[in-house]
């Protein structure tokens, strides 16, 4: 088992330092990225180096588009095991360039993610480590995914304010959360306002969403700022709903879930369009202990 202290005053995100990394937990995220100057290793296996590019991440993102517009289907099978340097070459073509803009892509960065800056590749895929780590307020240079989570039992423990991993069990009493699968990432099964609901956990963002509709006669706590890593600062209304979760009822604020948000996190995740219609954010699991195995699908919170 390996532990690590999580860091303070990192706007309520689970942050912790291993030698020069400051790696930030994404059960949101189903990839990892990575520039810090050194490998992250735990429980003596290596998470992430740096030098891969996470480029699936971009491939994906390129499949998924050309799935929803036939007329890009032409362009299925110039795709296939493409390396950074063809995604280049495809992107700054005639027809490439069309697709680069319909995916926000800069070309400029492209390139410079060529030339073997781990930042930029990452910024290519829609990571900007620079605007992520002013807003949580340390300089991350590590986002933990869900392709790594996986590969271990995983206690956070917001009372003694530590992370714990294991590639065993880890002992722990509590009560479980029905959870499950979903796309790259765990959904866990609430009710909101007594009504079942299956929300994304997404430790990657503070707060959580929910569609409007859920919200239907819900006390209007008015507007405020969020941010989220897929879609920077936006505005949203907020209300206040009563969910019960891990055996008890809490009072939680719930943004409604921008039509933006929903759209970059189904494609992220790999999900059919709609499916994601409320996102549970690290900020209901202040003050808690809990146990999550992404592999067998299991999440606990821990005994009051």
């Amino acid at each position: 088992m390996e532990i690590y202290k999580l860091i303070d005053d990192v706007n309520g995100y689970f942050v912790f330092e291993k030698g020069q990394n400051m790696v930030l937990v994404d059960t949101g995220s189903p990839y990892s990225f990575h520039c810090g100057p050194e490998p992250l290793s735990i429980c003596y296996s290596t998470c992430v180096t740096g030098n891969r590019g996470d480029i699936s991440a971009m491939s994906q993102r390129l499949h998924n588009l050309i799935e929803k517009d036939l007329t890009l289907a032409p362009l299925r099978s110039m795709i296939e095991g493409f390396t950074l340097e063809s995604l280049v070459t495809l992107l700054q073509s005639r027809h490439g360039q069309s697709l680069a803009k319909a995916l926000g892509i800069n070309l400029d960065v492209l390139q410079a993610a060529k030339q073997g800056d781990a930042k930029m590749k990452a910024k290519v895929l829609g990571v900007d480590f620079d605007g992520i780590s002013k807003h949580v307020g340390v300089p991350i240079t590590t986002i933990l995914g869900t392709d790594n989570l996986s590969k271990y039992k995983i206690v956070i423990d917001k009372i003694r304010n530590q992370i714990m991993f294991d590639q065993e069990e880890i002992p722990f009493d509590g009560t479980s959360v029905p959870a499950e699968k979903f796309g790259d990432c765990m959904a866990l099964n609430v009710k909101v306002n007594g009504v079942a609901r299956k929300l994304l956990l997404d430790t990657g963002i503070t707060v959580s969403y929910a569609d409007m509709v859920w919200l239907d006669g819900c006390v209007d706590k008015g507007r405020r700022i969020d941010y989220h890593p897929l879609a920077d600062y936006y505005t949203v209304s907020v209300y206040r709903a009563l969910m019960e979760f891990g055996g008890r009822n809490n009072q939680v604020k719930f943004g409604v879930l921008p039509e933006i948000l929903r759209e970059k996190i189904t494609e992220s995740i790999g999900v059919e369009s709609g499916a994601v219609q409320g996102i549970l954010g690290a900020s209901i699991l202040e003050n808690r202990r809990f146990y999550i195995d992404m592999a067998s699908e299991t999440f606990c919170i821990g005994s009051f």
